[in-house]
């Protein structure tokens, strides 16, 4: 199906008709937008290959400026294709890394270091030769160590992939700060821990209020199950990016992702408010990946800061209990089975 669209594309330009060109990619972002959402690295692979072949065939072509423009935007999907490849590449290894031994504090010593003998190496960890030989097959294999001889001795360096990875292992959830910290701006401040579905009741609390009036009577629990199905979901995101943010600490969320956004990326806050703001407007991450990508943002660092957000992980489920009828703030939630319905456990 790849060869097809981008067959579609080139006969486009050659055709010279703008309109032509841009339903052939339309169609290529669409597919684009679907294989990312897949994250199927083979795939990802397949077609990337296939629109690089495409555009350099493009590039040789004698096209009008508006047709230049369009070539211009097949471009970008190339690069924004690759970039998620990319990621796709990083998240395999962080997974590899993780399940060897020693590994992690292997790629720490490197990305700090440099290049080490292997003896060195050793001793620094305090593990044998031998386990540091184990180690170091396994971090091969994941593409993160490459080595080098020297007259008898072997050393040691990250790949370029190794010292991506060593950053993102070195940012782990401990690098989170707790909900029951300073605020930024007010260092005497305590942030409150606030619970999620009873904030959520007091919105559909107000929801029916509201309805209430203008329809001049108590209209009851269905107020409250149209708020449920009309804003639960925009409703989530919005808490879920707040919390992220280190803006509102909720309780029902992991308590080392509050501040996350900030503690991973402290030069990018101009980045992270836009793309929070996207978030919060419905967009999906094929959107906001698009609008960097034409923008001529770092696609690499947008998708990074979109692997953290994790807004696609979680699954909404309808709030439980008889909200019409709670006689107190959290009055008919049960927030266990709540909690157990939301996978909140992101990865």
């Amino acid at each position: 199906m790849a060869t097809t669209l981008s067959d579609d594309a080139l006969q486009a330009f050659r055709s010279g008709d703008r309109n032509l060109a841009q339903d052939a990619l339309g169609h290529v972002v669409n597919r684009a937008a679907r294989l990312m959402a897949e994250a199927n690295r083979q795939r990802l692979t397949e077609f990337w290959k296939d629109l690089a072949a495409a555009h350099y065939e493009a590039e040789g072509m004698e096209l009008a400026p508006e047709l230049r423009e369009e070539r211009g935007y097949l471009e970008a999907v190339v690069h924004l294709t690759k970039a998620v490849r990319d990621l796709s590449d990083d998240l395999e290894a962080i997974e590899k890394v993780k399940k060897c031994v020693h590994g992690p504090a292997i790629l720490a010593a490197l990305k700090d270091e440099g290049t080490v003998r292997h003896g060195e190496l050793a001793d620094r960890l305090g593990i044998s030769a031998p386990s540091l030989t184990q180690a170091m097959r396994a971090l091969a294999d994941s593409r993160t160590v490459t080595s080098t001889v020297h007259g008898k001795f072997k050393y040691f360096s990250l790949t370029s992939l190794g010292s991506v990875v060593a950053e993102r292992l070195k940012n782990g959830p401990s690098a989170g700060p707790p909900c029951i910290g300073h605020l930024p701006e007010n260092g005497a401040s305590r942030m409150p821990i606030e619970r999620l579905f009873q904030e959520a009741l007091s919105e559909a609390e107000q929801h029916k209020y509201v309805e209430s009036e203008n329809a001049g009577h108590d209209v009851g629990g269905e107020a409250i199950d149209d708020w449920q199905r009309r804003h639960w979901t925009d409703w989530l995101r919005h808490r879920w990016v707040e919390h992220l943010m280190g803006l509102r600490c909720w309780e029902e969320f992991e308590v080392w992702r509050f501040g996350r956004l900030r503690a991973l990326f402290p030069d990018q806050e101009p980045l992270l408010a836009e793309l929070a703001d996207k978030v919060r407007s419905g967009a999906e991450n094929a959107d906001i990946l698009w609008w960097a990508a034409m923008t001529d943002r770092d696609i690499r660092l947008v998708v990074s800061i979109l692997t953290e957000m994790d807004t696609h992980r979680i699954r909404f489920t309808q709030l439980a209990g008889d909200w019409a009828a709670a006689s107190s703030p959290c009055g008919g939630l049960d927030f266990a089975r709540l909690e157990s319905e939301l996978d909140l456990s992101l990865v």
